[in-house]
C-alpha cells in the first residue's frame, strides 16, 4: 500500500487563514447590510458600557432594541431580535469549531467537542435572553442546572479553553453585543492558529528530553515520564550514550508520525511500545507475533534496526487485550528462548499515543515509505 505523507504545516495553515479571514469579512458585510435594512439593529452590535457602569448590568443595560424597523410588528420585532441574537452566537462559534479541527488534525480531535463548540453558544445565548438581569430568575435557573448535574471531562486542557470561549460568545450574543462576539471569536482563532503554527510550547519529536540516563524506549518516547519494564540482558538495555541518542533522532521522528496517524482511530488505539532485542530478526518476528496473537488486539511492527553487539531491535506498537497478563507475555518471550530473544523493553505511552488509523501509513521523511507490518 502506498504511503501517505503528512503535509507540512505551513501548506495548510496559509489557506485556512485566508478562508477564516474571508468568513469574518463576509459576516461583517452581512452585519452592515442588516444595519441598513433595520436601523435599530445597530443597537445589537455593542454594549453601552458607560451607561451600564453606574448601576451594573441590569435590565436597562441589557435592553434589546425596541424597534428594529417601524415597518414590522412588535411581535415580529421580538422574534427577529431573539433569532438574530441566537444565530449570531452560532455564526461566531463556527470559525472556532473550524480552528479546533484544523489545529487538532495531527493528534486527532473529539467529534463531541466540535458539536459542543457549535451548540453551546445557542444554549448560553438563550439562557441570557431568558434571565435578562432578573436575579431571582438567575438563581432559579442555577438551581435547575445543579439538579440536572451536567458533567463532561476534557482529555486536553485546551479543549476546556475552547468551551470557555464559546460560552463567552454565547453570553455576548445573548446580551445583543454581536460586535463583541465577533471580535472575541476572531482574536481567539488568530491566537490559537499562531500558537499552533509556531508550535509554541510543543515538544520537538526529534529531541530527546531527559534529566538523566535513558534507555532506548525512553529515548523513542520523548516527553513521557513513564518508566519502562526491562527484561533480560542489562547490557543491551543500558542507558544510551550521547552518540546513540543522536543516532536515535530520526527514529523518534518516524515513530512520532505513526503515533499521529494512529490518533485518527476512534477506538482500540496503541498504548505500548514493545522493543525486542533478538539475534535473528526474522525468527524473532515470527515468535513475537505468534504470542501477540494471544495477548494483543492489534499491533504494528514499525521497523527493525541493528542495536548493540550486532543484536537486532524490533520496534512494535501494541494494543493489549484487557484480559492479557503482560508479565506472562514478557516471561514467555524471554525465558522460552533466551538465545533468540536476549532482552525486552515495554514502555507505556500514556499521554503520547492516542491511536492510529487502519490502512493509514505515515512516513517520517519525504520519499518512499519504509515497509511495515501491522495486525488489526
Amino acid at each position: 500500500m502506498a504511503a501517505m505523507e503528512i503535509p507540512p504545516r505551513s501548506h495548510g495553515a496559509g489557506g485556512f487563514l485566508v478562508r477564516l479571514l474571508g468568513y469574518y469579512l463576509l459576516v461583517t458585510i452581512v452585519l452592515v447590510v442588516l444595519v441598513r435594512l433595520f436601523p435599530g439593529f445597530a443597537e445589537m452590535l455593542s454594549i453601552d458600557f458607560e451607561a451600564a457602569s453606574g448601576g451594573g448590568f441590569g435590565r436597562e443595560a441589557l435592553r434589546p432594541p425596541s424597534v428594529l424597523s417601524p415597518a414590522i410588528s412588535p411581535t415580529l420585532n421580538t422574534v427577529l431580535v431573539v433569532a438574530l441574537a441566537l444565530v449570531g452566537g452560532l455564526i461566531f462559534a463556527i470559525p472556532v469549531a473550524w480552528t479546533y479541527t484544523e489545529t487538532k488534525r495531527d493528534e486527532g480531535f473529539d467529534k463531541s467537542i466540535v458539536q459542543l463548540i457549535i451548540m453551546l453558544p445557542l444554549a448560553v445565548g438563550g439562557v441570557v435572553l431568558l434571565v435578562r438581569g432578573e436575579l431571582a430568575l438567575a438563581f432559579a435557573l442555577a438551581g435547575i442546572v445543579a439538579a440536572v448535574r451536567f458533567r463532561t471531562t476534557f482529555k486536553d486542557v485546551k479543549d476546556a479553553v475552547f468551551a470557555f470561549v464559546v460560552i463567552g460568545i454565547g453570553l455576548a450574543s445573548g446580551m445583543q453585543a454581536l460586535l463583541l462576539a465577533e471580535v472575541f471569536s476572531l482574536v481567539f482563532c488568530l491566537v490559537v492558529l499562531a500558537l499552533w503554527y509556531f508550535e509554541v510550547g510543543a515538544v520537538r519529536s526529534d529531541v530527546v528530553q531527559s534529566t538523566g540516563p535513558m534507555t532506548l524506549s525512553q529515548a523513542l518516547t520523548p516527553g513521557d515520564a513513564e518508566r519502562p519494564i526491562l527484561v533480560g540482558d542489562p547490557v543491551l538495555m543500558a542507558p544510551l550514550s550521547d552518540d546513540e541518542l543522536e543516532a536515535a533522532r530520526e527514529r523518534v521522528s518516524r515513530l512520532e508520525h505513526y503515533v499521529r496517524a494512529d490518533a485518527l482511530r476512534d477506538k482500540q488505539k496503541y498504548k505500548h511500545l514493545l522493543l525486542v532485542y533478538a539475534t535473528d530478526a526474522e525468527e524473532a518476528e515470527e515468535r513475537i507475533e505468534d504470542l501477540l496473537e494471544q495477548y494483543a488486539k492489534r499491533w504494528r511492527l514499525v521497523e527493525t534496526v541493528e542495536g548493540r553487539s550486532g543484536i537486532h531491535v524490533l520496534e512494535y506498537l501494541v494494543r493489549f487485550k484487557k484480559s492479557a497478563e503482560v508479565g506472562e507475555l514478557l516471561d514467555r518471550l524471554h525465558r522460552e528462548d533466551e538465545e533468540l530473544i536476549r532482552a525486552i523493553e515495554l514502555k507505556s505511552m500514556k499521554g503520547r499515543v492516542a491511536g492510529s488509523a487502519d490502512d493509514v501509513w505515515w512516513s517520517a521523511r519525504p520519499g518512499p515509505a519504509r515497509p511495515t507490518r501491522q495486525h488489526a
